[in-house]
This record gives C-alpha cells, sequence and structure tokens, in this order.
C-alpha cells in the first residue's frame, strides 16, 4: 500500500520567512546569474527535460518525509449544520449531493451565486444524521453563514459557528498512520488505513476528541 498523502483541502499563502528548514519544492529554477548552457555542434538548442531535478535540500527533505512525518496547521474555519434535515437543508446550496453521504463520509463542495460563480470552496463531513460539519478557507466562512441564515429554515436545521472552537492540523508522511493509529485505540490494519479519502473516524488524545480525515494524495 503506497504511503498515505495527505494535504490541506484548500490552497493557501505561506509567508515568505527566512529559515534554514528543508524546503518542500516541485522543481528549482537555476539562479540568473548563472550562465546559459552552450549550444551543442550545429547551433540546435539542447534537449530541455520537465521538471527540472530537485537540488541536494529538496531530495533530502523528500526522503525524510516519505518514512517520517511532517505537520502544519491547517488554514480552515468551522460551522456545524445540525437538525433532522440537516443534509436535505444543504443539498440546495452546494454542488454535491450532501443527502448521499453516510456516517462518516466527507466531501469538497462549493456553493455558488445565481450566476455560476464561486462565493466559497467548502469541506463537508457527516458526523451522524442530522449532523454536518463544514470547513471553509478562513475568508469564506461568514459569507457561507450568511447564505445558511437566509436559506436554511431553522426548523430544519440550525448552524453553529465553530471558529472558535475547532481547530486543524495537516500530519503528512509516511509515518502519518503510525503516529496517528495510538490516537484512535485500533489495532493495526484497521481505522485509518481502511479509510476511503474523505472519510473520518474520531478518537481521543487526553480529554479531547480528535477527527481524523483521510485526505487523497495531491492532484487527485
Amino acid at each position: 500500500m503506497p504511503s498515505p498523502g495527505i494535504r490541506l483541502p484548500f490552497p493557501c499563502r505561506l509567508p515568505r520567512t527566512r529559515s534554514t528548514a528543508p524546503r518542500f519544492s516541485a522543481m528549482t529554477q537555476p539562479a540568473a546569474t548563472d550562465a546559459p548552457a552552450p549550444l551543442p555542434e550545429g547551433g540546435a538548442a539542447p534537449a530541455l527535460t520537465f521538471p527540472m531535478p530537485l537540488d541536494a535540500r529538496d531530495l533530502a527533505a523528500a526522503a525524510a518525509l516519505a518514512d517520517g512525518v511532517a505537520w502544519w496547521p491547517a488554514p480552515l474555519a468551522w460551522c456545524a449544520v445540525r437538525g433532522e434535515q440537516a443534509a436535505l437543508a444543504l443539498n440546495g446550496l452546494v454542488t454535491n449531493d450532501v443527502a448521499a453521504l453516510q456516517d462518516g463520509d466527507g466531501q469538497r463542495a462549493a456553493t455558488l451565486t445565481a450566476k455560476g460563480k464561486v462565493i466559497t470552496d467548502l469541506l463537508l463531513l457527516r458526523e451522524a444524521a442530522g449532523s454536518l460539519l463544514v470547513a471553509t478557507p478562513p475568508d469564506g466562512m461568514a459569507p457561507w453563514l450568511g447564505i445558511l441564515r437566509k436559506y436554511v429554515n431553522p426548523r430544519m436545521a440550525r448552524a453553529t459557528d465553530e471558529r472558535e472552537t475547532r481547530t486543524a492540523v495537516v500530519v503528512a508522511g509516511g509515518g502519518a498512520v503510525a503516529l496517528l493509529r495510538p490516537l484512535l485505540g485500533v489495532a493495526e490494519g484497521a481505522g485509518v488505513e481502511a479509510l476511503a479519502p474523505w472519510q473520518h473516524v474520531v478518537g481521543t488524545m487526553g480529554e479531547h476528541a480528535v477527527r481524523v480525515v483521510r485526505m487523497p494524495p495531491a492532484g487527485e
């Protein structure tokens, strides 16, 4: 089984900082001061390959991640939608079929304007019948909550802003499953390994409940 790839569900821009830590990048570009490669005999341009080779630091970082673990805060804002008809209430507001989700399932979606413009991306996690957790990028939660208050009948479901009570981190690398398994109290071969993309399970860490979401490899 390939090592799990775990990534943020939404793109984010990280601040530029000076650090000696290994860098994770897809390619490196030649420095602007590098002399151009000489042309071969006959004047034909040299064949180029893409992507360009990784430098030593990138290779070392990639090798360390293959067997180790890296983690970082996930830039997500959370709310909960709960009520007997919570899934039905959201079905007309997002791009995917919320009612088709089973307990422990999740999916990506978006909410759109009447003209089809994306208002915000969403991550939907079904906890149980009548209970859904929804994550957005930080700047997407305010408009999303506004949509819920405007269009969802409170007799069907109610939305709760949980930005102050929930947080998330991304755990990535070949050792991620081994690190997370003790949190869930499950045996090897069960729990995290058995999750399909966007499925989730709940474990404990001390006195706190921990929800682990299996995310698809980058690019899928």
